[in-house]
């Protein structure tokens, strides 16, 4: 039997070796794309937020800079009922002079700044 063999038996580990350290080094190219992609997230929620909060902070300073709900009103009381009622134009009235009322008490104090 003619078998090309030069004596070394150890020869067949190489390319185990060698496909070992392949998917070492593409398991590190994909972590390391993870993280990439995983800080690109993480500086965009904190940009967003971070506008957002700002947002939130002018707006409360608008609103009366804390030192009164950002909208008025009793907690008890609701902008539109849940269900319908017998007067339900009645309350839909009055629930729009309220709106009205309230709209022109928020002209008057931003004329006043």
């Amino acid at each position: 039997m003619a078998h090309d063999d030069d004596g070394n038996n150890d020869s067949g580990n190489t390319g185990a070796v060698l496909k070992g350290v392949l998917l070492t080094l593409g398991g590190i190219a994909a972590l390391w794309m993870f993280v990439g992609v995983g800080l690109f997230l993480l500086k965009n929620v904190l940009f967003f937020g971070l506008l957002g909060g700002a947002g939130y902070l002018g707006y409360r300073m608008i609103a009366g800079g804390g030192k009164q709900r950002a909208v008025g009103g009793r907690r008890s009381q609701k902008a539109l009922g849940a269900g319908r009622s017998r007067n339900s134009g009645d309350d839909f009235d009055r629930k729009m002079r309220e709106l009205d009322a309230i709209e022109k008490r928020l002209d008057a104090e931003i004329g006043k700044r």
